[in-house]
């Protein structure tokens, strides 16, 4: 039962106030509805496809401060209940935290995936089946008004008024927390109707189980053979062992390692309207019949619609794009059971040299903008994907081809061939955050610091550092405030 003025006295930061809320929820029945909230400035941003538009709504600066508030408010009531399933505009979660939910195990094998996307979520949310959703939790009248108000406030464009009849405009502070909300129903069906999440991970203990008796006999006799060959003195005996030695690891090599099928297990895993359900030791019909089942409840509960382009049943052998990720099944030439791998999308690559492109377009601007702009890009562009399979490789690759682009550019702004630039403008940089080792010949610009005193400026020339998936969610998951070591209990158990 939630009561506003037990909120209200002092559970609200000091820069949402309470006398302006109590003037707008006192006032609401007199005064107009853009006197509560006013319409959100229309706003329109290309989204990856070419011809297609997002609709932003922007909210005036005042509105910010009340909606902050609402959400503080709604996190404290929401978060206990949330299921961890979500990942999507929550603290302590984030695009990794979900990876790390797919990829628990690289040894598990994943059989089917079903790609899911609600086509145009947040702007076809249903506000009667939202307040609905509101007044199971929240008693407060007056609270409940003031987000019907921000509901119904409208938005500008070109000018011209537009009311709202359905969804949360995007670009609202308060609009991703009530669309989990919203798709919180959905959390709780999966959960329910299908046995999501329920089994739990492989144990070591149950991988153990599973492998093959052959496989087991020969690995220890491989083991006994090695011992006998570190405190063998007699050369006969050691020359016998080394042969049959030689013959075991062949053998070994082509007998499947696993004879028993992993537990059927299938998990759910949902980041704001994009969702994946991946399947276990389980066949295709499953897939199937949970892809109808569910396209038909999304339909008639909650008024929405799976987009049946992105929605798909795919099998891992294919792979899945997840969250700018590719997920896909590890090939090796063994009849082992197959892992699992993660992997940089070849679009992804291309589009951040797209990018960096544009950027050594405009030759009005600075050297050194141009190097500070491209270190930014390829610093945040390289740390998302720092949790690949050997991510050095294509991260080099888009730093050399950046080095060219960025070398033709110099050379069309001072006139003058690449060559000549780069005896002039390289130089050998030293230890950085941007370049650790140092000593590698990099394009540098100069200028002048606060202090007067002249400061060069190099291009990025190596690859940020591999790690964990697991660590970095785990992470994510403790806070970056707390500057505390993730051991490997923690890690485990993530």
């Amino acid at each position: 039962n939630f009561n506003m003025d037990t909120v209200l006295s002092g559970c609200l930061p000091g820069f949402v106030f309470k006398e302006r809320y109590l003037f707008y929820c006192q006032n609401a029945s007199k005064i107009t509805v853009f006197s509560v909230f006013l319409a959100a400035n229309a706003a329109q941003f290309k989204k990856n496809k070419p011809g297609q538009k997002r609709p932003l709504g922007i909210p005036t600066f005042a509105d910010r401060i009340v909606q902050c508030g609402i959400k503080i408010i709604l996190e404290a009531l929401y978060e206990p209940i949330f299921m961890d399933c979500s990942h999507g505009f929550r603290p302590h979660r984030a695009c990794h935290t979900a990876l790390a939910q797919i990829y628990d195990n690289p040894r598990v094998r994943i059989d089917w995936v079903i790609e899911g996307d609600i086509k145009g979520c947040f702007d076809n949310i249903c506000h009667q089946k939202l307040m609905m959703l509101l007044q199971k939790r929240i008693k407060d009248d007056r609270f409940l008004r003031l987000i019907a108000k921000f509901l119904k406030a409208g938005y500008f464009e070109r000018e011209r008024w537009n009311p709202t009849k359905a969804g949360t405009p995007q670009g609202g502070i308060v609009s991703p927390i009530l669309a989990n909300i919203f798709l919180h129903e959905l959390d709780k069906y999966v959960h329910t109707e299908f046995g999501a999440n329920q089994t739990a991970i492989q144990t070591p203990q149950e991988y153990r189980d599973r492998a093959n008796p052959e496989w087991k006999r020969a690995n220890e006799r491989i083991g006994n053979l090695r011992r006998t060959l570190r405190n063998c003195k007699l050369a006969t005996s050691e020359a016998n062992a080394k042969i049959e030695l030689k013959s075991l690891l062949k053998l070994r090599g082509t007998i499947p390692h696993l004879s028993q099928p992993i537990k059927p297990r299938i998990t759910y895993v949902r980041y704001a309207d994009d969702f994946v359900i991946v399947l276990r030791s389980l066949p295709k019909a499953e897939a199937e019949r949970i892809k109808s089942q569910l396209t038909g409840w999304v339909e008639d509960e909650l008024h929405l619609v799976l987009s049946p382009e992105k929605t798909a049943i795919t099998h891992i052998t294919e792979g899945l794009k997840f969250l700018g990720y590719k997920i896909m099944d590890k090939k090796t030439d063994s009849p082992v059971q197959p892992r699992v791998k993660l992997a940089i999308p070849y679009k992804s690559a291309q589009s951040k040299l797209n990018d960096i492109k544009k950027i050594c377009q405009k030759l009005s601007t600075p050297e050194v903008e141009v190097i500070r702009k491209l270190n930014s890009m390829l610093r945040g562009w390289m740390t998302y994907y720092r949790c690949v399979n050997a991510p050095s490789r294509i991260m080099r690759s888009v730093l050399s081809h950046t080095w060219f682009i960025y070398g033709k550019y110099v050379s069309r702004k001072n006139n003058c061939r690449l060559s000549e630039a780069a005896q002039r403008w390289t130089k050998r940089c030293s230890s950085s955050p941007i370049n650790p080792k140092g000593g590698q010949k990099s394009w540098m610009a100069e200028t002048v610091n606060e202090k007067g005193k002249l400061v060069r400026e190099y291009l990025m020339c190596t690859p940020v550092p591999k790690s964990k998936l697991n660590y970095v969610a785990a992470k994510i998951r403790l806070g970056a405030s707390r500057s505390i070591e993730v051991n490997n209990a923690s890690l485990n158990s993530y």
